[in-house]
């Protein structure tokens, strides 16, 4: 790789005491491990090592080095002269991730020999080629997902970057044990068509590993400067929606429902989540309101953050729900549910639960808009945000239980077992009244020249 940006990493985190010392100090381990399990294989003594030192050498300290990287090019204010250089997006998303976590590549071409010359003794030629294409898709998923994490993540100097960096870790230890204890000949259906499950799984870490790139590219473009709509991240939902509904298959008597409230819980993950570790720019209110005004939809695009979009399929979706909703007495009848479970779930499936559960979400972000808008610090304004959240969903029900009011619920949460005009109307007051006070705020911002 010749980009600048990889070059300048690579001279600074591989410098020649470590190209000298680390493969020493690998066969020093190997050595060691041998000496003290004497009673083993050697063959399986090299794999287990090898397997273990990858783990914690490539994708643990590699995922923490490409977080450390740019966060330490913020807290340095390095990053603000790069920005000013001619490096592109892929340039600098390219060179970011392979240039940071260099030497763990470098230790991870010794371990690679090692594990494939361990596996041959005991697998064919395809099945080494599968294990370690694998091992290296999870090291660049972890990788990718934890940079972008640190660029994404408003708390980038703090632990927002960390707790990341930790979860995709875990995920990736758990897929890397999940591959090796599965055995051979299971099949997965999606969409209607069989898969075995072992390259079922590399197909999809393959194609979460090119998104997790392109987010990066798309992130790095607008850390840039340049201009970036959230088309990306509109096709990466609508993705995600596509895979995760292959699983429902089509023999289940409600799957078109079943689609449906899994393509909602999707959006609405992805509303609050982008909502929440997306910058806060008062301005972009002030760019939405001018170019509906003016009519500019290409200034409208550009300015759109990737939670609207979200909101909005998550709306559409809500209101789609009700077309496909039985009975409950049907349900109850095909499911074999108590009568009052039943008619729980007609209250939730009706399509009222979802179009509140969309009102709550608006006012939720409302509320963290409200917050960061009065508090200049942002890790100050999320915290409120939490606090705030935590005594709406949490302190004040837990009040109502104890005083016996449980019809108040409503004004909280989600409460399924209230009236539909109850459960809908209450939550559209209140984001009603939040993104009023908001817009009062915002309006010598929006009508300043």
């Amino acid at each position: 790789i010749s980009f600048a940006e990889f070059t300048r990493l690579r001279w600074m985190q591989l410098s020649l005491a470590r190209v000298i010392i680390t493969p020493g100090i690998l066969f020093a381990i190997f050595g060691l491990c041998a000496l003290l399990t004497p009673q083993a294989h050697l063959p399986e003594v090299i794999y287990s090592t090898s397997y273990t030192l990858f783990f914690f050498l490539v994708v643990i300290s590699g995922s923490r080095n490409a977080q450390l990287g740019l966060r330490n090019e913020m807290v340095q204010n390095t990053w603000i002269t790069q920005q000013m250089t001619a490096l592109t997006a892929t340039e600098m998303a390219i060179g970011k991730l392979f240039g940071s976590t260099i030497f763990n590549w470098y230790c991870a071409f010794y371990l690679l020999i090692a594990l494939i010359l361990s596996k041959l003794t005991t697998a064919s030629v395809p099945d080494t080629c599968y294990s370690m294409y694998l091992l290296l898709t999870i090291t660049i998923l972890c990788h990718t997902y934890s940079l972008l994490a640190q660029t994404e993540t408003e708390w980038s100097k703090k632990v927002g970057g960390g707790l990341a960096w930790l979860i995709f870790v875990i995920i990736g230890g758990q897929i890397i044990l999940l591959a090796e204890e599965l055995p051979t000949g299971l099949e997965i259906v999606w969409w209607g068509f069989s898969f075995s499950y072992h390259w079922f799984l590399l197909y999809t870490l393959t194609a979460y590993c090119l998104w997790g790139f392109i987010g990066l590219i798309r992130t790095f473009m607008a850390l840039l400067q340049y201009q970036s709509g959230p088309a990306s991240w509109i096709l990466f939902l609508l993705f995600n929606c596509f895979f995760f509904c292959g699983f429902v298959t089509d023999t289940f008597e409600y799957h078109i429902l079943a689609k449906l409230l899994l393509c909602f819980c999707i959006m609405a993950g992805s509303t609050y989540v982008m909502a929440f570790i997306e910058a806060y720019d008062p301005l972009q209110f002030k760019h939405w309101y001018r170019a509906i005004l003016k009519g500019k939809p290409r200034v409208l695009y550009f300015a759109t953050p990737r939670w609207l979009p979200s909101l909005f399929m998550m709306t559409g979706i809500a209101l789609l729900i009700p077309l496909y909703m039985p009975s409950s007495e049907l349900i109850a009848s095909t499911a074999k549910l108590q009568v009052d479970l039943a008619e729980m779930m007609e209250y939730f499936l009706s399509g009222f639960a979802p179009l509140a559960f969309t009102v709550y979400c608006i006012r939720d972000i409302g509320i963290l808009f409200l917050s960061r808008n009065r508090k200049k610090n942002v890790q100050r304004a999320d915290i409120s945000f939490v606090i705030a959240m935590t005594i709406i969903y949490f302190l004040i029900p837990a009040l109502f239980q104890g005083l016996g009011t449980t019809g108040l619920y409503s004004l909280c949460f989600l409460d399924i077992s209230a009236h539909p005009m109850i459960m809908v109307g209450v939550p559209f007051v209140e984001a009603f009244v939040i993104l009023g006070i908001l817009g009062y705020r915002l309006k010598p911002l929006l009508t300043r020249e």
